[in-house]
């Protein structure tokens, strides 16, 4: 992947970090194994699980609000342009520097 998706992903993890009040310097597997319980949690209607999940020391916002933000997500526009650089490289699709239609 080129450098310039990888520093935007770089920049949309932080943006998203940002609105489900996760630490900045939250180990990325913590995240993933706390999400990953949330969801399932979630999933099988287990509310009090997926809350104690949101307790961990890496979430900023406390259990409710940061469930709030989840269940409502925001547009976050740095992790949208940035999938969208992703998907266009796997696709062969990306142009670091723009693209003029047809060329």
């Amino acid at each position: 992947m080129s450098l310039v998706i990888n520093d935007e992903m770089l920049d949309a993890r932080q943006a998203v970090r940002r609105v489900l009040g996760i630490r900045p310097t939250a180990p990325s597997q913590a995240v993933v194994n706390s999400m990953v319980t949330v969801s399932l949690a979630l999933g099988s209607g287990n509310r009090t699980e997926a809350l104690a999940a949101l307790n961990a020391p890496i979430f900023t916002l406390g259990p409710e609000q940061t469930l709030a933000v989840l269940t409502n997500m925001p547009f976050v526009r740095r992790a949208n342009i940035a999938t969208s650089q992703a998907e266009g490289a796997i696709n062969g699709t990306f142009c670091a520097l723009g693209c003029l239609s047809g060329m």
